[in-house]
């Protein structure tokens, strides 16, 4: 049974919240210094673009401001 639409943009909206929570206020050098840190945020891009690429292409034309 596939997987609901709904659940590949919660995990999208969970991962950016994360990678916000992450990076918080942090400068770039702190950021890019911690590789604990940096790998996670890796990760959950990694995830995004994962779930992205379930997005059905009909959902995808009816929002082309959304890349």
């Amino acid at each position: 049974m596939p997987r609901d639409l709904l659940l590949y943009l919660e995990d999208i909206r969970d991962a950016a919240v994360a990678i916000r929570s992450y990076v918080g206020d942090r400068a770039f050098e702190e950021f890019v210094g911690n590789r604990m840190r940096l790998g996670a945020v890796v990760l959950r891009f990694i995830t995004i673009g994962e779930a992205t690429k379930q997005i059905p292409a009909e959902i995808t034309a009816r929002h082309p401001e959304v890349e």
